[in-house]
């Protein structure tokens, strides 16, 4: 016996629907939601790239202890 079709939507698609809509009322969620994450992984990829180390330059003076 097969179920009849109904002109609603999948209970799939209104769950995603009512969990779109709270997103929606709530500005600031879809910031930390959305964007913080992909500017959070831009800071760290940048932070941590893979390149050598830079040379360190420093200053000696003459004296007594200089080689």
């Amino acid at each position: 016996m097969s179920r009849p079709k109904s002109k609603n939507f999948s209970p799939l698609w209104q769950l995603t629907l009512a969990r779109w809509r709270s997103f929606y009322r709530e500005p600031s969620t879809i910031f930390w939601a959305f964007v913080f994450p992909i500017v959070l992984a831009m800071a760290l990829g940048i932070a941590f790239r893979n390149k050598p180390p830079e040379p360190v330059w420093a200053a000696v003076q003459k004296g007594d202890g200089a080689h």
